[in-house]
């Protein structure tokens, strides 16, 4: 994290000449309007993006006071409905018919099931999972699956039932301990929760609230 938000280098901000080359025959009052904006824009997307991934945390030298327990911590908060519906709402993004919604927001507990395991030498393995299969109705589906469900054949329909929810199953990494023991390693993709983000629509407070994958 902090290699990610540490400043490097600074980019050189975009000059109007360099913005009217692109279209000579914008007039230069609109261009200057533009390139301010950008600038703007570029200047505030790194700290809108360490609130995004790091809520709360407000500055590299913040982050750089924590533990990484703690910015673990910090990050898993960051990643959870609630999180980041009150990122949007601080965005403008969201209001408060939608902050309203935030109590109906449901637990998003993991359900995940260990499937195998891989030795990669030594001292590394990677876990085989997947999300925990639903029940699977053995009749027909209700709703707009169901004359779909009808043209299929017998065969097909095994077919469905044996792969629901074990379709493209996911690897998390580990590495041996001192101790003999083993432990995940953490990173942006740990259990696949760094793709999780959430989306707000509907007409309504009880429809406010919309999982979405990213």
């Amino acid at each position: 994290m902090l290699e990610q938000f540490e400043p490097g280098d600074p980019i050189p901000p975009l000059t109007v000449e360099q913005y009217l080359r692109t279209d000579p025959q914008m007039p230069r009052e609109a261009a200057e309007y533009y390139v301010a904006r950008l600038n703007r824009d570029r200047a505030g997307r790194q700290a809108e993006y360490l609130e995004l991934e790091l809520p709360g945390v407000g500055s590299v030298g913040a982050l750089q006071e924590l533990s990484p327990a703690e910015v673990f911590v910090v990050w898993l908060q960051g990643r959870s409905p609630r999180q980041q519906l009150a990122h949007l709402i601080r965005r403008g993004l969201a209001d408060e018919r939608h902050a309203a919604s935030r109590e109906m927001l449901p637990p998003m507990p993991l359900d995940l099931v260990p499937i195998g395991w891989v030795a990669d030498g030594p001292e590394v393995g990677h876990v085989l999972y997947r999300h925990n299969p639903e029940e699977v109705e053995e009749g027909p589906p209700d709703g707009e699956e169901r004359s779909r469900w009808q043209r299929l054949t017998p065969e097909e329909r095994e077919l469905e039932r044996d792969i629901a929810w074990r379709m493209s199953p996911m690897v998390a990494t580990c590495r041996r301990q001192p101790d003999g023991g083993w432990r995940l390693l953490v990173d942006h993709d740990f259990l696949k929760l760094g793709s999780l983000a959430f989306g707000v629509g509907g007409d309504d407070a009880e429809t406010a609230a919309d999982d979405t994958a990213r």
